[in-house]
């Protein structure tokens, strides 16, 4: 049971929360600003799950270059872009797939053992200590 196009989208809308440091934004920060510097994800209503994150990446005002991809993508037309229009004009059908989308993200075993690996840090394969 493996995610679709749709649940990545869906998915990518946990973005109306939480915010990124300017050193991972497309956008410039003020110069008085360092890299640390924490920006909102969602910057019309940062505080509130909602899908104006949506919005948001059809004005280009997403601040990951990651998110403004599903519009960018040369491919986009036919695959992310119309489900992230969908999204934004209707926020009970971006819930649902949300909810959805969650459920069957969280049903999806990791590989463990030889076929692969829970990491303690994301970024970096765990050290192997024979």
């Amino acid at each position: 049971m493996g995610l679709n196009g749709i649940d990545l989208v869906a998915l990518q809308g946990a973005h109306t929360f939480g915010r990124t440091q300017c050193q991972f934004t497309q956008r410039n920060c003020t110069a008085r600003q360092d890299a640390g510097t924490l920006v909102n994800l969602d910057a019309v209503t940062p505080d509130v799950f909602d899908n104006k994150y949506y919005g948001n990446l059809l004005r280009g005002r997403a601040p990951l270059s990651s998110d403004q991809v599903m519009l960018s993508d040369p491919f986009a037309a036919t695959t992310t872009a119309p489900i992230v229009r969908r999204f934004s004009d209707n926020q009970k059908e971006f819930f649902r797939n949300f909810a959805a989308s969650m459920i069957k993200m969280g049903n999806i075993s990791p590989l463990t053992g030889r076929d692969g690996e829970i990491r303690k840090n994301c970024r970096r394969v765990n050290m192997k200590y024979y």
